[in-house]
């Protein structure tokens, strides 16, 4: 492929992409793999950031229009509309994490606390259970960890 033919395709690839950011489409409508994409991406550190900065505009469009979507359907009455918004936007609706708390001894002594995220808590009682049971462990870790000292 001579220069000004790649000059041409980078040309038509950034158009494409400024209007879908999906690179794989982009590269088939300009005729060219994936992999040499990302080749020229390695190679061209000018065309990096106009692809770069290209995407992030596209994908900042799509957003936008999806989240246009999503209002509209809320604004339909559409419930799951609703609950994934406020889920997504609004911390009061966002689902809590029960936790879980372990002790593990550090490379440099000493004990690191780990909290972890539990699954298939579905109930206040099993919430509650492990909550009580977290506090236990912390307090055991520390307890340890301040006697030996």
């Amino acid at each position: 492929m001579s220069e000004k033919e790649k000059e041409k395709k980078k040309k038509l690839l950034v158009e494409l992409l400024s209007k879908t950011p999906i690179v794989e489409t982009a590269c088939q409508k300009v005729g060219i793999s994936r992999m040499m994409f990302y080749r020229w991406k390695k190679e061209d550190n000018e065309f990096v950031e106009i692809i770069e900065e290209t995407l992030s505009v596209s994908r900042e469009r799509i957003n936008d229009l999806a989240e246009s979507q999503i209002i509209k359907k809320i604004k339909d009455g559409h419930f799951s509309a609703c609950t994934f918004f406020l889920r997504n936007n609004c911390k009061r609706y966002q689902p809590k994490k029960p936790v879980a708390a372990g002790k593990s001894y550090g490379s440099r002594g000493g004990y690191h606390i780990t909290i972890i995220e539990e699954r298939g808590i579905y109930n206040i009682n099993d919430l509650r259970d492990l909550k009580q049971k977290t506090r236990e462990k912390i307090e055991m870790i520390l307890g340890d960890y301040f006697l030996e000292e």
